[in-house]
Parts: C-alpha cells; structure tokens; sequence
C-alpha cells in the first residue's frame, strides 16, 4: 500500500486548472457544503487549503491572490470528492486496521527530528494528531475501495494500450527533446504513463458519476 500521509486528490488538478466558482470573501459558515445527509465544515476546508497551500509551497510555487483563489475552489472540490468516495467505500464495507493508521502515522513522524517539530509542522497545517489519523483512515479506506473497484468493476480492456498511442506518445516526446532515448528503449515507460494516464481518467469518471447521485449543496457564496 502507498504512504497516503496528507494526500492530495488527483481530481483537485483538474479543479484548478478549470477554475470552477469562485469563493466570495465574507463572514464564513460553520459549514462550506453538504453532500447528502454529511457535512464540510469550515474548519476542514481551512485545513485542507493550508495542506494544498505548503505543499505547493514545499515545491517551490509562489502563492499569488489568484493562485490562492484556486486553491480555495479546489479545496473544496477536493474535499466534495473525498467524500463521495469515502461514503462509497463505507458502502463497500471497507475497514482499515487501527495498526495500519498507527504505522502510517509512525512514517509521518519519522520524518522530523523530533516530536516537537511534528507537532509544530501539524500545528500549522491546522491539524491535531488524532485529525491527522482520523484522515489517514479516511485516504487509506478511499485507496482501498479504488483497488477493489478497478479490480472488480473495471475489464482489462479499459486500460489496454495500444502500439499505435506508445507510439504517438513517443513522437510527441521525441519532437521536443534532443537526444531522446530510441523507442525501444523508453516504450514501456510510456506504456506506463498512458495506462496510469487511463486510470486516472476512469476514476474521474467514478468520482463524477457519484457526485451527480449524491445531493451536493454548496453553502459558500459563488460568482
């Protein structure tokens, strides 16, 4: 199983770059939205866009008023998604093991000095320790419940690839870049970037499908 420590949706990307509605400043709700019977609140979101915030951060992105805009708008996608997900998961009867969450938190402390720089890097990320479990179980179910569902629910011919797209994908590489590799030799790279490619694309397709079965009632002025 991958670390999922602090994971950020793969469907977030597509919300930025889209751009999406956009979040009008004023006094904040309790709760920023609603999907079916379970609730976003304000305190979550902040903590995710401060998450989204010093991870772009982390790799060098300077964060402008419209950058953060973006990332306000996709945080709240973002955690729309999760949720549907989660609930699918829930549906799927998915569970994670409390030693599971404790080894996957273990890794996250390993990566500071000490105990007192973890909970200092958490405290500005807007996070307690047991949140911080609380979303590692959450991540670690919606993986799981993706396994199973490509597993399950997906034939192999939904990721087959064809010669022809290595191929292409390959011109298009080659075109722009000297002294590329012969084809021989990066093919099944790009064979593995177009299947996790397709991946993508099919659980985006997953995530909207249940987005539009779930009632989503955004409580956050829009634009």
């Amino acid at each position: 199983m991958k670390d999922i420590l602090l994971v950020i949706s793969v469907f977030l990307v597509a919300a930025v770059l889209a751009g999406g509605c956009h979040l009008v400043s004023g006094p904040p709700p309790d709760v920023v939205a609603t999907v079916d019977d379970e609730e976003i609140s304000y305190s979550d979101h902040q903590a995710r866009v401060r998450q989204i915030t010093t991870a772009y951060e982390d790799q060098g992105g300077e964060v402008t008023p419209e950058v953060e805009d973006y990332i306000r708008e996709a945080a709240l996608d973002d955690l729309i998604s999760e949720t549907v997900l989660h609930r699918e998961a829930v549906r799927w009867n998915v569970s994670i093991s409390d030693r599971d969450v404790e080894e996957a938190f273990e890794r996250f402390r390993g990566q500071f000095e000490d105990e007192e720089q973890a909970r200092a890097h958490l405290q500005d990320l807007r996070m307690t320790e047991d949140d911080l479990r609380d979303q590692i179980r959450r991540q670690m179910k919606i993986e799981d419940f993706l396994q199973a569902y490509v597993e399950e629910e997906l034939d192999d011919e939904e990721f087959e690839v064809s010669e022809e797209e290595v191929e292409a994908l390959y011109e298009q590489y080659s075109g722009h870049m000297e002294d590329f590799p012969e084809y021989e030799d990066v093919a099944p790279m790009l064979r593995d970037e177009l299947m996790e490619t397709r991946y993508h694309e099919l659980l985006g397709e997953l995530v909207e499908e249940l987005r539009a079965e779930s009632d989503v009632e955004i409580k956050i002025d829009t634009e």
